[in-house]
């Protein structure tokens, strides 16, 4: 583990083509409600209300995460070069929670396209970066409303 800006990163290297796990324990009484993002694409949001699961079209059928009491840990089937980075596990417990997770990618795999498509390819990451940073934001931003308003709720029924 490292230490970043107060906070520790959790150090995970997996072999490209081969399985990966990013852990993440939530506390076992935690609302089952987290968001697992990549630099500043949101990968994977779970969502409290209907336990319905949402992933980041580049993570589809690779990832799934790992709901149980006191664990929401991601698992990749299969890692590829581009996985490499840094991830984040949110939580809603209050205040909200986070572990950050830094994945390295070891191994080359055959480039199976032309350098066209990468240009178009880092466009669309750039855009899915910008929209999923304002997806976490938004959720955090709603996740404290409603937390807040559940208390002011408590309250006005104790008076």
């Amino acid at each position: 583990m490292s230490h970043t800006e107060g906070s520790t990163v959790l150090n995970i290297t997996a072999k490209a083509g081969h399985p990966a796990v990013l852990p993440c324990s939530c506390p076992q009484d935690f609302s089952p409600f987290f968001v697992w993002q990549k630099d500043n694409v949101v990968v994977n949001l779970h969502g409290n209300n209907d336990g319905e699961t949402q992933t980041a079209h580049q993570f589809e059928n690779r990832t799934h995460v790992n709901i149980q009491s006191g664990n929401c840990s991601i698992v990749f089937n299969t890692v590829r070069l581009s996985d490499e980075g840094l991830y984040t596990c949110y939580y809603s417990k209050i205040p909200l929670r986070k572990e950050e997770i830094h994945l390295k990618v070891t191994g080359e795999l055959p480039v199976l396209c032309c350098p066209d498509a990468e240009r178009v390819t880092h466009g669309t990451v750039m855009t899915s970066s910008v929209c999923g940073f304002l997806t976490v934001a938004i959720v955090i931003a709603a996740v404290f409303v409603g937390i807040m308003f559940r208390r002011r709720q408590r309250k006005s029924k104790s008076f």
